[in-house]
């Protein structure tokens, strides 16, 4: 059992608790569609899978896509990676 949280520029807009799910075998990975086929307008510029979802381990994700899109002056004043490039 897993919880998901997804965010947008650091902010919750979708959270769900005690999902299980296990792949085990090839499959297609659906993003933005809901059982009833309606779809978000827009692109996925990058998903990541993790199993750590503790802080240290959001915040170096979040350094190192912002520092991979230029997005470096949008994350706030006092994140780890705010001046520094994360090592990946």
């Amino acid at each position: 059992m897993a919880d998901l949280a997804l965010k947008k520029n650091n902010l919750v807009f979708k959270t769900q608790a005690g999902l299980a799910f296990k792949i085990l075998a090839p499959q297609t990975f659906i993003v933005m569609s809901n059982r009833v086929g309606q779809t978000v307008v827009g692109h996925v510029g990058e998903t990541i899978i993790v199993n750590d979802v503790s802080e240290p381990t959001r915040q170096k994700i979040e350094g190192y896509l912002a520092w991979k899109w230029a997005l470096v002056s949008q994350l706030p004043v006092g994140h780890p990676y705010k001046n520094k490039q994360p090592l990946v």
